[in-house]
């Protein structure tokens, strides 16, 4: 499993530490206020309270770990969805 973000650059491996607290991916296209709403449902829904990482998905991500999959993604692709991501303890 990995959770990709451009704003750490950073790909989440099972065994890495980034997973000792869930990680909450959000859509670079979110406004401000979005981004919030999104934080407090997926953190309330999985009990998780203030104990979270981020990471923030762009057009960039997608053209890098989608486009492969022959999607036609740019840099200047819009990204709304957001997920909430815990290890399996």
């Amino acid at each position: 499993m990995a959770v990709i973000g451009l704003g750490t650059q950073h790909v989440a491996a099972a065994t890495d530490s980034a997973w000792d607290k869930p990680v909450v991916t959000l859509g670079s296209s979110l406004t401000s206020s979005q981004r919030q709403g999104v934080i407090d449902t997926l953190t309330d829904a999985a009990g998780t309270g203030d104990s979270y990482n981020t990471l923030t998905v762009d057009g960039a991500t997608l053209v890098k770990y989608l486009n492969p999959s022959g999607d036609n993604f740019t840099t200047s692709s819009g990204v709304w969805s957001s997920a909430l991501v815990q290890k399996n303890q």
